[in-house]
């Protein structure tokens, strides 16, 4: 199984290069990563992240879709939604995961289980949107993740987060500067 979790690491940080670089080819390594991912989290019994990952595969086809209609322009397609109303759509997202995860699965270290999951959905649906904000859910969901497999001495996950959110650091540079990029070519045309 361990060299599955190094097939997971190598798909995620080629996913996350190709996500911060605007490709559309993200989607489509991510889409190997989920679905290898929701096998190992089934059979160690991590079930929100067996969910999470469920989800994110059918989110790789979405992304697919929406990308493709940009790409000829991705850099221009980046947006900056509204961070209170994605922390809002977290905090709901937290709760339900939350009750989901006490009454349904009965897991322990709940908290941050629901930190990680939560974020990596909202994550997830506001990269489909390439909005550029996240890269912070990623980034919060990442440290959630390590920090819950320093509590289990999972030790292949501490790895495979302490990448991820390395690389989620990455992204998020990287496109705030092409956002800002973009924005500072905007003001540039109107005056």
């Amino acid at each position: 199984m361990d060299y599955i979790v190094t097939i997971i690491v190598i798909a995620n940080i080629l996913s996350v290069i190709y996500a911060a670089n605007n490709n559309r080819h993200t989607w489509f390594i991510g889409l190997i990563a989920t679905v290898l991912t929701t096998i190992v989290f089934f059979n160690d019994k991590h079930f929100m992240s067996f969910l999470y990952n469920l989800y994110s595969s059918i989110m790789c086809f979405a992304g697919i879709i929406c990308w493709k209609k940009n790409e000829k322009d991705n850099e221009r397609s980046l947006i900056r939604g509204n961070i209170t109303t994605s922390v809002g759509a977290n905090i709901i997202l937290f709760v339900i995961i939350y009750l989901i995860d006490v009454f349904v699965f009965k897991s322990n270290n709940v908290i941050l289980d629901s930190i990680g999951t939560s974020t990596a959905i909202l994550g997830t649906y506001l990269l489909v949107k390439k909005d550029i904000n996240s890269w912070y859910f990623w980034i919060v969901g990442d440290i959630a993740y390590c920090t819950l497999s320093f509590a289990t001495d999972d030790y292949k996950y501490i790895i495979m987060y302490g990448t991820l959110l390395i690389c989620a650091i990455y992204g998020c540079i990287k496109n705030n500067k092409l956002y800002n990029k973009k924005r500072n070519e905007t003001i540039s045309r109107k005056i």
